[in-house]
């Protein structure tokens, strides 16, 4: 089973259709659910009707696979929402969908989903009609680390955007910044071009996401309290543990940061990068891992990644291996941009050897 934001990001960054089977009552499907997903509830018969409820729940999933299209059948992953109780084993239900619709890529959500649903309430909705864009999640943003976001700019309404997803802090990397916002949101314009030749503006973010990283869960609380769509939501997360293993890097609870240019491509990644350089002792390269994992679309342009490898060359160049974020189970991937960061890494090596 996937994590929260782990099963969040990995439909963000899904390049197709989505497939997502809930298996929640109708009832609680009514309450709230994911856009784009099917309702097949699980039925259950009595306490010892294991078998006979997976096998009803097998003929609903082979019947709904057999509608699906046929280029969707082999070749896109299936999402699975378990139900809140654990009258039934997780990985039965798990493998009675990869059993029906013949096919190994199945994510499944830790449950319970009301937790899901209050934490990301941007891809939930409680309509009961069928969303039909195939691009629903295209620009959504993405949760690098739990609290830190990472997108584009929301055109359509972006106070609503802010307030719909909680943030309580931006990292704007846009050259404008007059757009409306939430008035206790706090704001942080770097206006940044995407050109080669654009100098970083690391000082001033950094000084920001450090600040709020070495808060307390109680001091964010104590602040949050002023916002008043957060304070509820705020107390919420002060009382739980949703998404805060000790051992994950994470702002404290309540506290979440967007930083955002035009795309979530160029700028913001590459402001993110300089954090994650910064805080986690990361090379660019393994910072770089880390982000590409949870936004598959970043892409720092040239210039910038040329001042990365010099900002981690000022930093001491640290320990290259991916410590602690490795030891934490994020998702690691090589990119061909990977190639540029350890061209100018080398680069910077060869130099300070020469010195």
């Amino acid at each position: 089973m996937l994590s929260p934001s782990a099963f969040y990001n990995t439909i963000i960054n899904s390049n197709t259709d989505e497939t997502i089977i809930d298996t929640r009552s109708s009832n609680d499907f009514s309450n709230g659910h994911l856009q784009l997903s099917t309702s097949i509830p699980l039925v259950f018969f009595s306490s010892n009707s294991a078998p006979q409820t997976i096998s009803k729940f097998e003929s609903a999933v082979k019947e709904f696979n057999r509608k699906r299209p046929i280029n969707k059948r082999s070749h896109q992953p299936i999402f699975v929402i378990l139900p809140d109780s654990d009258d039934i084993n997780p990985d039965l239900i798990v493998n009675a969908v990869k059993k029906s619709c013949n096919t190994s890529d199945v994510f499944a959500l830790r449950p319970p989903f009301t937790q899901f649903s209050r934490y990301y309430p941007q891809v939930c909705t409680t309509s009961k009609l069928p969303s039909q864009s195939s691009s629903l999640y295209c620009f959504t943003p993405n949760e690098i680390i739990p609290g830190l976001f990472l997108g584009g700019f929301p055109m359509n309404d972006p106070c609503s955007f802010f307030e719909q997803n909680r943030i309580t802090h931006i990292i704007n990397c846009m050259e404008n910044g007059d757009y409306e916002i939430p008035s206790n949101v706090i704001r942080l314009n770097l206006k940044m071009e995407d050109v080669p030749l654009q100098p970083l503006q690391i000082s001033e973010p950094l000084s920001l996401l450090n600040e709020l990283y070495d808060l307390t869960d109680s001091e964010a609380f104590s602040r949050l309290q002023a916002i008043p769509y957060l304070s509820q939501q705020a107390k919420d997360h002060q009382e739980s543990h949703f998404e805060h293993d000790p051992l994950v890097p994470s702002f404290p609870r309540g506290i979440r940061v967007y930083v955002h240019c035009l795309m979530g491509i160029s700028r913001s990644a590459s402001i993110i990068l300089a954090f994650l350089i910064n805080r986690f002792h990361l090379s660019p390269v393994n910072a770089f891992r880390i982000v590409k994992a949870q936004r598959h679309i970043v892409r720092p342009n040239d210039g910038f990644i040329r001042q990365l490898c010099q900002f981690w060359c000022d930093e001491g160049c640290p320990d290259e291996r991916i410590r602690p974020m490795n030891e934490l189970g994020l998702p690691m991937e090589s990119q061909v941009t990977e190639q540029i960061f350890e061209r100018h890494m080398s680069e910077i090596r060869r130099r300070v050897g020469q010195l």
